[in-house]
């Protein structure tokens, strides 16, 4: 007698291998299941690192606000200026700086060019050499306050600190000296050194400019950025040899 535990259970659909192994089981199965999109989550991702950065840097853009508003670099300004001796001299060198129009001053040159008139009125300058591509209107406004035109030599086709050096010390190689350098105090550190590695000997004497305007503070975190813009150009001179 057959032992009826081992009787064949009752027999089922067969399985079929290609049930599962088709391609279609899923449709099948009437279901489908959502494709996997790589791209999409891989762009996730960077917009995810895009905004954390972004944030990072709004971050620290905010505390160099805040420290340039209560701690302003005072030091660094007065650094770059050196001596305040107001040198005198046989010619004046005035660098000139920026313009609104080929005939119009801007700021800081309309600032260099009132020291510069002020240096002549104290009397022992023969000669002002200014030099800059703004050089023609500092030397209209100078002569509109009483400097002779006849002593007063502008050259116009220098744009930078470098160019400035390179044009303006033959101007002056044949006059008697000594010569003495006007520019903004933040801008004599590198331009006192430009004109030395020229091979001309100058007295620095700096503007009040940004040591005067980080007395106010609206103007402290403009000032601050002049700063370090200033700083880059040093050494770009220093890797490039021009001071």
């Amino acid at each position: 007698m057959k032992n009826p535990f081992l009787q064949d259970a009752p027999s089922s659909r067969p399985l079929r291998t290609r049930d599962f192994g088709s391609r279609n089981f899923g449709q099948q199965r009437g279901t489908r299941r959502p494709g996997f999109q790589p791209n999409r989550v891989r762009s996730g991702l960077e917009q995810f690192a895009l905004l954390r950065w972004l944030r990072t840097g709004l971050a620290v853009l905010g505390l160099l606000l805040v420290m340039a508003l209560l701690f302003p670099p005072q030091w660094y300004a007065e650094l770059l200026a050196g001596p305040w001796h107001d040198p005198k001299g046989s010619v004046l060198i005035v660098l000139a700086s920026d313009s609104t129009s080929p005939n119009l001053l801007g700021e800081f040159s309309y600032w260099r060019a009132v020291y510069a008139v002020q240096a002549w009125r104290e009397g022992g300058f023969q000669k002002i050499v200014i030099s800059g591509n703004s050089s023609s209107a500092m030397r209209d406004y100078m002569i509109s306050a009483g400097v002779p035109a006849g002593s007063m030599i502008a050259e116009t086709r220098s744009t930078s600190t470098h160019e400035n050096a390179e044009f303006a010390v033959p101007l002056v190689r044949g006059l008697a000296g000594p010569m003495v350098l006007l520019t903004s105090d933040y801008h004599m550190f590198r331009a006192h050194r430009a004109f030395t590695k020229a091979g001309l000997t100058v007295l620095p004497r700096p503007v009040p400019d940004a040591g005067k305007r980080l007395n106010n503070w609206r103007w402290r975190w403009t000032v601050a950025v002049e700063l370090v813009e200033e700083t880059v150009k040093i050494l770009n001179y220093l890797v490039k040899g021009w001071i």
